[in-house]
């Protein structure tokens, strides 16, 4: 088949669908829900309206999400369509945030190859999950969509890739992480000193999970060069160094559903590492919401805290949540200093009482005064755009959690 051709079948078999492409888990349930109504026990986050020193970023790209900035906090990734907000993200640009006229610029790779996300190593290379192409892959994946009624990408090849100045410099498959052929590899993220890279799998649920790569090897070095957080529903891990700690820890969220009604559920939590030796220790997971009773029982309680990012220099967690089954997305924030204070729900509008909705996917630089960076759309519009919160603003969220 001509690649023209097959060009043109993948258009007209993703222009309906209307979601990032990725596999989903086995028995996962969708944002819509198995059930149409809504659990009877759900958690309620104190609501905090926030108006001023909200900004929108002008960049191209359309259907925005997963925003992305390196550690100085002068490029964000975001990944997006350059069709229409109706076709799937499946490329990843990349603006300068110290230019404003810059609108961002497209990463090349192969035609046919999809971007499911990307981020930054500390040398500012990009680190991508990408699924390369496969000959027949684009069929296999349309059938599959009349089969189950679900876009599922089939027959591609899942790797992360590294990328610099627009030239693919390394490549890593399961096999690399010594994973079976056909695990799908998502989120990577880079540690800051660059010797550590963590990221999730969605496949069987034999492997399942979080893992970190060691980069570095050779016989002075201890240990295996894959280490496995455990099999647990844990996903979208990020590093982020508390106050005291002389390595990192991985934030993530933990990921199920209420037995009794099948609806999905999310917590956020985060797991100490330790580096001894050269070989890589788990602490015990800590969980900051989702923990118990007043925050919400996990597992009999509707709770959608999902994709968290930890900020150095307010000690605090930012992530997207959910008011109940049928609310709209948001953004909320605990605070590590006062961990038994209710977590915050934010609404945003600017100045100008323009409202924002369905915000999610947030994310921080290192530096200690990084505003946050999250995609939401303008309320009555389907159109998403970055946005931020400066962190004056974000810094004044101390006194809520001080009361």
């Amino acid at each position: 088949m001509k690649k023209t051709s097959v060009l043109v079948l993948g258009v007209l078999a993703f222009t309906a669908y209307p979601s990032t492409v990725r596999p989903a888990l086995a028995g996962e349930c969708t944002e819509l829900a198995k059930k149409s109504v809504a659990s009877e026990t759900k958690v309620r986050y104190q609501q905090e309206k926030i108006k001023k020193g909200v900004d929108v970023i002008e960049m191209g790209g359309d259907a925005k999400e997963s925003p992305v900035v390196n550690a100085e906090g002068t490029k964000v990734l975001v990944n997006g369509s350059q069709w229409s907000d109706k076709m799937p993200p499946t490329e990843l640009y990349m603006k300068d945030l110290t230019n404003p006229a810059d609108m961002g610029k497209r990463i090349k790779k192969p035609l046919l190859n999809i971007f499911v996300k990307g981020s930054f190593a500390p040398n500012g290379d990009v680190i991508a999950c990408e699924l390369e192409y496969r000959f027949g892959a684009i069929i296999k994946t349309t059938w599959d969509f009349f089969q189950t009624g679900e876009w599922e990408p089939r027959g591609y090849h899942s790797v992360i890739s590294v990328y610099r100045d627009g030239e693919k410099l390394a490549t890593y498959d399961a096999a690399s992480f010594g994973l079976p052929k056909g695990t799908f590899l998502e989120h990577p993220r880079v540690s800051p000193d660059g010797k550590l890279m963590t990221f999730y799998t969605q496949s069987s649920k034999d492997v399942q999970g979080i893992y970190v790569y060691r980069f570095e090897s050779g016989t002075t070095i201890k240990g295996p060069q894959t280490y496995y957080m455990g099999n647990h529903l844990y996903k979208h891990p990020t590093w982020g160094t508390r106050p005291g700690r002389k390595f990192p820890s991985i934030f993530f969220h933990e990921q199920g559903e209420i037995a009794e009604t099948g609806e999905e559920i999310a917590r956020i939590g985060y797991v100490d590492i330790d580096v001894v030796n050269g070989e890589v220790r788990f602490g015990e997971p800590v969980f900051v919401t989702g923990k118990d009773a007043k925050f919400g029982q996990f597992g009999s309680t509707y709770i959608y805290d999902k994709h968290p990012a930890y900020h150095s220099g307010l000690n605090m967690v930012f992530f997207h949540s959910k008011d109940g089954l049928t609310g709209k997305k948001g953004i909320g924030v605990i605070s590590l200093d006062h961990p038994d204070h209710d977590p915050l729900f934010i609404k945003l509008s600017d100045e100008d009482e323009v409202k924002y909705t369905h915000a999610q996917h947030v994310d921080v630089s290192d530096r200690p005064d990084s505003p946050l960076y999250f995609v939401a759309r303008v309320k009555g519009e389907k159109k998403a755009r970055l946005l931020t919160i400066d962190f004056d603003r974000l810094a004044k969220l101390r006194k809520e959690f001080e009361n």
